[in-house]
């Protein structure tokens, strides 16, 4: 048989707001104006679709934009999109909008590319950090090796 109705309505398609940020000179993300559009996904996406279809949709409308790229999903304080906030629960997009208690249409989201979130991300004083250099090979080797 079917699905019940109240599944059905689970599964609706919503339409969320999904921005770009990009890599300041200074070496923070910064949110980039006019540059957030509506992306319709279901109301029970996880972060990987509604990245893909966000990153295919700024595509559509920016050429600097495009799909070959790796890119990011993050939240608005710019931690990148995989649990719920605060737990280590995997995110849906439905028990995000029901934790932050804001309707869909309300709900921003935004994507960056991965290099520069990684850059963002990186301490402030990282020229100062006293790696280990056999770490730092192993590293790279694994690096390599995939």
């Amino acid at each position: 048989m079917g699905k019940s109705s109240k599944a059905k309505a689970k599964e609706t398609e919503v339409s969320i707001n999904v921005g770009f940020m990009k890599l300041e000179k200074s070496g923070n993300l910064k949110r980039c104006r006019g540059k957030t559009l509506p992306v319709k996904v279901k109301s029970t996406a996880k972060a990987e679709i509604i990245l893909e279809k966000s990153v295919k949709k700024h595509a559509n409308h920016d050429k600097k934009i495009h799909e070959g790229l790796e890119y990011v999903l993050l939240y608005p304080d710019q931690s990148k999109v995989t649990y719920l906030p605060g737990t280590t629960e995997e995110f849906v997009l439905e028990k995000y909008r029901n934790d932050i208690g804001k309707p869909y249409q309300r709900v921003t989201l935004f994507v960056a590319k991965k290099n520069d979130w990684l850059f963002a991300e990186l301490p402030s004083n990282w020229d100062e950090i006293d790696f280990d250099e056999e770490e730092v090979e192993t590293v790279a080797k694994e690096q390599d090796d995939k």
